[in-house]
């Protein structure tokens, strides 16, 4: 089920560059190397690589090697110690990004769910229709129930022609 849940690397990129373009106001693909544009680059790496994705897989996606992601997340894990307004900064966007996170999985699960409600309904529907096709057929042969399960309770695997051909003959003495 996690793994059926689990968003793509580009989902999440999506989400954390959105976060930081309405938050931040900042395009991280700009390219430009003012301070606010490179802090804005740190926090997309970081947050996705808390997320759990590889540098690589990151790297990727801001177009980066992937030592150059694994510079960035360094580098704000320092950064962050002296800089209290990108801590800020930073801290506004991580809790922005979990928490749309866990919302778009609550989503990701209701639509599951859903999906598994509907899929149960039909098969209930066909089980419903199955009975009511069935339900006339075992009336009429209900009588026979007995016979049934004892016919079927001693006749070996493989030796079923062999009970219908002694069945046939003794019918074929009682009609006479």
């Amino acid at each position: 089920m996690e793994e059926m849940v689990r968003l793509s690397i580009n989902q999440d990129a999506e989400l954390v560059v959105n976060i930081i373009k309405e938050n931040l106001d900042l395009d991280i693909f700009e390219r430009c190397r003012k301070k606010k544009f490179v802090n804005a680059r740190l926090i997309c790496a970081k947050l996705l690589y808390e997320k759990g994705h590889t540098y690589k897989g990151i790297g990727r996606i801001m177009k980066k090697d992937h030592s150059s992601i694994i510079y960035y997340v360094r580098s704000l894990n320092n950064l962050i110690l002296q800089d209290e307004n990108l801590k800020n900064q930073y801290n506004i966007c991580k809790d922005i990004f979990f928490k749309e996170h866990e919302d778009l999985l609550d989503k990701i699960n209701r639509n599951h769910y859903r999906d598994e409600i509907n899929l149960l309904k039909k098969q209930l529907k066909n089980v419903s229709r199955n009975v009511n096709r069935l339900s006339p057929f075992y009336e009429k042969y209900k009588r026979l129930e007995e016979i049934i399960l004892l016919v079927n309770e001693r006749t070996e695997k493989g030796n079923e022609y062999l009970v219908k051909k002694r069945i046939n003959a003794m019918f074929n003495t009682i009609n006479k």
